[in-house]
């Protein structure tokens, strides 16, 4: 009786989880927004998102706050891709206004990033909604798959 229901409850979160999808079963990932609301609330945690196929997800690090030095365009960081997923980063950070302020190359599963060279020194503060964009692309050829947001605090300090 147990493994029955199990059975169900797992066939019915995989077939729930290809009609939100709304791709009708195919292939290409549908990765929704993560935002800190729904990701974990810890920084540097990770969330999964919708699955690539049936037996494999993307998680995408989730992170309420980062915190940067005021006046400096060297900053130590923590971004990364986890060694679970079976593909490519491109992370970019953005203030909530849109303005620009890093991109990176591919970052390759277990791969972490912990310098970066933003665009332009940030003033002593609390820059609420920054954005961290993932771009994801397969492995196998790169080509582009659908991609996340994580929304967080970028903490700048003195």
């Amino acid at each position: 009786m147990v493994l029955l229901t199990a059975t169900l409850v797992i066939t019915g979160v995989l077939v729930g989880s290809n009609l939100s999808a709304g791709n009708g079963g195919a292939s290409s990932p549908v990765v929704p927004p993560v935002t800190a609301t729904n990701a974990a609330k810890k920084t540097g945690a990770s969330a999964a998102v919708s699955p690539v196929s049936s037996s494999q997800s993307i998680a995408i690090p989730g992170f309420e706050k980062m915190v940067m030095k005021a006046g400096q365009t060297r900053q130590t960081v923590k971004l990364y891709n986890p060694e679970t997923n079976a593909c490519y980063f491109m992370i970019s950070l953005s203030l909530s206004d849109g303005t620009p302020l890093y991109r990176s190359g591919m970052i390759k599963p277990g791969q972490v990033v912990d310098v970066i060279e933003i665009s332009r020194s940030l003033q002593a503060g609390t820059y609420e909604n920054a954005i961290l964009q993932y771009d994801c692309y397969s492995s196998d050829g790169l080509q582009q798959l659908n991609g996340a947001q994580s929304v967080f605090n970028l903490e700048v300090v003195p």
